[in-house]
This record gives C-alpha cells, structure tokens and sequence, in this order.
C-alpha cells in the first residue's frame, strides 16, 4: 500500500503515461473523499464504475453485475495511463437511468455503469444512489 500523499484538485485531474505518484498512494479531497493512485488497463471514460484488472492497482471499467467495485473515475483516462480513482466519498458515477434515490448500488450488465444491487447473487455496495439515476452521471455516496 502507497502513503497518504496531499495534493490539490489540479493534481486529481491529471493523467499521464509515466507515473507521477507511486501506485497505490492515497489522497483526500477538501470535502474528505479518497483517492487511490492507479493505472488504466483499459480505456475509462468519465464518470465510470471501476473493477479490478491484471496485476497490482490496475483499474478497468465494470462490466457484468456483482463485481467488486473499487472506485469511480472522476476523469477519463487511456488504457495504460495513470490517474487518481475516487474510492469513498460522496461522487459522482454513472448510475442506471431510473435507478431510484437511496437505492443501494452496485455493477451491472452496462460497462461502467452501477444500478440497483441483485440480492441474489451480490458482489458489495458500490455506494447508494442520492439522485435518481441519469445516464451521464449521477452523484453517489
């Protein structure tokens, strides 16, 4: 695990193909979100729900339900490139158009995508929707 590093809302926006910070360094926002330091292993598109991908700190997008959520891009970011993930706080993520307020969340059939958690087969709250769901991003807890 990295150290917990400060930086400013200019540094969480950046993406870079070398690593700028060590993978798995971790960061906090003025209003107490986490971040962790890590590379894309595939292309991520803002507001995306991400998953673990090959090899230490390598994030894809969600892509099937009841996977384990780590975190949610707040930016976009190529497949090789480093960025900082959103992994607690209050952020935003897309959300399942429809997906009612208050309902717990998590990954679904839609790549990048949380929505109402399937009891059945449940693989962790990824967050709890505060707005009804809209496709472009909602803002989640």
């Amino acid at each position: 695990m990295g150290m917990i590093k400060h930086n400013t809302a200019q540094d969480r926006a950046l993406t870079s193909t070398t690593a700028l910070d060590k993978l798995g360094d971790l960061t906090m926002d003025e209003n107490g979100g986490m971040y962790r330091y890590v590379q894309a292993g595939a292309a991520i598109a803002q507001y995306d729900a991400c998953i673990q991908g090959t090899g230490s700190y390598v994030v894809i997008p969600s892509s099937a339900a009841n996977q384990v959520y780590l975190g949610s891009a707040q930016i976009a970011c190529a497949s090789g490139s480093y960025f900082w993930l959103q992994i607690s706080g209050k952020r935003t993520n897309k959300v399942a158009v429809g997906t009612a307020a208050g309902s717990p969340l998590g990954t679904n059939a839609t790549a990048g995508t949380l929505a109402l958690i399937d009891a059945t087969a449940f693989g962790g709250v990824a967050g709890v929707a505060v707005v009804t769901g809209v496709a472009a991003g909602s803002e989640i807890l």
